[in-house]
């Protein structure tokens, strides 16, 4: 019977060790891979801080509120123009010096 034991033991001893380098390999796996994305990441973010795109809107909304400003203002004095010459009383004839 004592015999019989020592392999199993043998075997239970070696899958502890099958387990350990599994668990080894599996978190080195995943080490890896999280190493992976944090470089990826910081690649992305890289890229996206360099990139033209968001000068190109700033720009863009400079510009537009530019022309918004431009198009209020004149409407504005439009607005003005014609409400001077509205209260201006034009029906009434001028009075020539006698």
């Amino acid at each position: 019977m004592e015999y019989d034991r020592e392999p199993e033991e043998q075997q239970r001893a070696g899958m502890s060790v099958a387990r350990i380098h599994d668990k080894h390999k599996l978190k080195s796996f995943w080490e890896q891979r999280i190493q992976q994305h944090i470089q990826l990441e910081g690649a992305e973010h890289s890229r996206e801080r360099d990139s033209a795109l968001l000068r190109l809107r700033e720009d863009w909304l400079r510009r537009l509120t530019q022309r918004n400003q431009n198009q209020q203002s004149f409407f504005e004095e439009q607005i003005r123009r014609a409400s001077k010459t509205q209260c201006r009383p034009s029906h009434l004839p001028l009075l020539s010096p006698s």
